[in-house]
């Protein structure tokens, strides 16, 4: 388990947590649990290393950064040695994976078929412009029309084959260049960068005030006071949007500000939040509100990703049935000029 791995299969992933969630539970301490799941044998080698790291006093969200889980476990159990209650993280841990998981797994179901036909027509249509083409421009010499026809043809798939190979190499090479940069741009510009982007801001919006929600929630029931969560949520890395504006909270709040009137001025929080911090006097029901409102962002989440993957199918179709009729066009128009001039 020290050697360096790729990440963990979903399957894995997922079954580990539900089995350390269902023995703690049952009333397990975590090395009993640990324990317990090793009774499976596709486990058993993921149980007996977090044991071990345990045992030299390592943190258990490292430990499942070190056994290539996602990194949104590691995120939400950073929070457990203020948070005691490691039960109610897990279970919401399962409950993200397991949204985040089905989502791509039915994106993956839905663009499998049609990019396997677009490659296979894309193929086609490399074949007919560089085979096909020049050789109806050999035969269709004595027809001036056929021979135009094929002319435009062929300029209209060179055009279309450069500006897919130059979208393919600029959207790799700004991939690249915003992996390199981000990792040096300041948060503060990161964030001017994102909320630019109309559909992504617009997601990361959601879930950004869905991570403060769930955060603000368990450390209120862990006991935490605003200050000291706030302290929690701007020292942890895992989450440096949450980080960044929990900085923000703590410098403001010193000058006299309401909460609820600070997250309103954030473009990455959620409207409704600063409503719930705004009329929400006790702990309680603060936390038990923000626990709700948390639920209620995941289902929209989940709900938005599975709009836009119900969009993305017939986009494809729509490909596909054009580049079907471009090359039944290509090839027969040609002919019927030519038969035209008989």
């Amino acid at each position: 388990m020290t050697k360096k791995r790729d990440m963990l299969p979903e399957e894995i992933q997922m079954r580990f947590l539900k089995r350390l969630e269902h023995f703690i539970s049952n009333g397990y301490a975590l090395q009993d649990a640990l324990e317990a799941i090793a009774w499976d044998k596709d486990l058993a080698d993921i149980s007996s290393h977090f044991l071990f790291r345990l045992k030299e006093g390592e943190r258990l969200e490292l430990i499942f950064e070190e056994t290539k889980f996602h990194s949104s476990v590691s995120a939400f159990l950073s929070f457990i040695h203020s948070n005691s209650n490691l039960r109610e993280a897990i279970k919401k841990c399962i409950e993200v994976m397991e949204q985040r998981f089905n989502t791509m797994k039915k994106l993956k179901l839905i663009i499998r078929y049609p990019l396997m036909l677009l490659f296979f027509f894309s193929l086609i249509l490399f074949f007919i412009n560089y085979h096909v083409l020049p050789a109806f421009q050999s035969l269709f010499l004595t027809s001036s029309q056929a021979l135009t026809t094929i002319t435009v043809v062929k300029w209209i798939m060179d055009f279309l084959q450069f500006s897919l190979i130059f979208c393919s190499i600029l959207l790799l090479g700004l991939t690249i260049l915003w992996n390199y940069y981000s990792k040096k741009m300041p948060i503060e510009e990161q964030v001017k960068v994102t909320q630019r982007v109309p559909l992504y801001r617009h997601y990361l919006r959601i879930q950004t005030s869905f991570q403060f929600a769930t955060h603000f929630s368990s450390l209120l029931k862990a006991g935490l006071s605003l200050k000291e969560i706030l302290y929690e949520l701007s020292n942890q890395q895992r989450l440096p949007i949450i980080s960044y504006y929990a900085t923000l909270l703590i410098n403001n709040l010193e000058h006299g500000f309401h909460i609820s009137n600070l997250l309103r001025e954030f473009p990455l929080i959620e409207e409704q939040l600063a409503i719930i911090f705004q009329k929400n006097a006790t702990t309680d029901v603060l936390e038990r509100d923000l626990t709700l409102y948390s639920d209620m962002l995941l289902e929209e989440m989940e709900r938005m990703t599975i709009k836009i993957i119900t969009v993305i199918q017939p986009i494809f179709y729509i490909i596909l049935g054009i580049f079907i009729i471009f090359i039944y066009l290509s090839l027969m128009w040609p002919m019927f000029q030519l038969m035209n001039t008989f």
